[in-house]
């Protein structure tokens, strides 16, 4: 929410009176509030997107006072996430099967699960891209099998990424 404060640089003039429009992005945002000790608080807002939003409040004026505007920008930032990878099994014999999940975890609940895709890469090499669906407790997953991984060892990792609510995240190698 915002909070509109009307005063006077004239000392002893009182409180102001009237009525306060908040505006956010262009748009009149809830009905107009009125001044109490020259004050009014907006409606509460939690659709904000991940960007800068212009926020206007509008005075209206009253018998002693003129019209008035103000604005502010106010930044709403992306909800950060955390990466975790597991994999079914950390040795195998060529051609055996090997499922590696992706685990994207929000900072905030709030927005629920993260929309988006995990690229799993073996070192700079993409093995796969993926979208992620949501899981129990707000996380996501993504999960990739591989048949054909060669012999040796493979520094395996995932990054999510794009989301317009979320951070990109990567995991630790595994």
């Amino acid at each position: 929410s915002f909070t509109a404060t009307v005063g006077s640089q004239q000392v002893g003039t009182g409180n102001h009176t009237g009525f306060v429009q908040f505006v956010v992005d262009g748009q009149p945002f809830g009905d107009a509030r009125e001044l109490s000790g020259g004050q009014a608080t907006s409606p509460t807002v939690s659709t904000l997107q991940p960007g800068a939003h212009s926020v206007s409040v509008v005075y209206s004026g009253d018998i002693h006072f003129v019209s008035a505007l103000a604005s502010i920008t106010q930044n709403v930032a992306k909800i950060a996430t955390t990466t975790t990878l597991a994999t079914s099994a950390t040795s195998t014999s060529f051609g055996q099967p090997v499922t590696l999940t992706a685990t994207v975890d929000p900072a905030l609940d709030a927005l629920g699960s993260p929309s988006g895709s995990v690229t799993f890469l073996d070192g700079s090499t993409v093995l796969g891209t993926v979208p992620v669906a949501a899981a129990p407790s707000s996380n996501a997953t993504a999960s990739l099998t591989l048949n054909d991984l060669g012999a040796g060892s493979h520094a395996i990792k995932a990054v999510y990424s794009w989301s317009s609510s979320f951070t990109s995240s990567t995991s630790a190698v595994t």
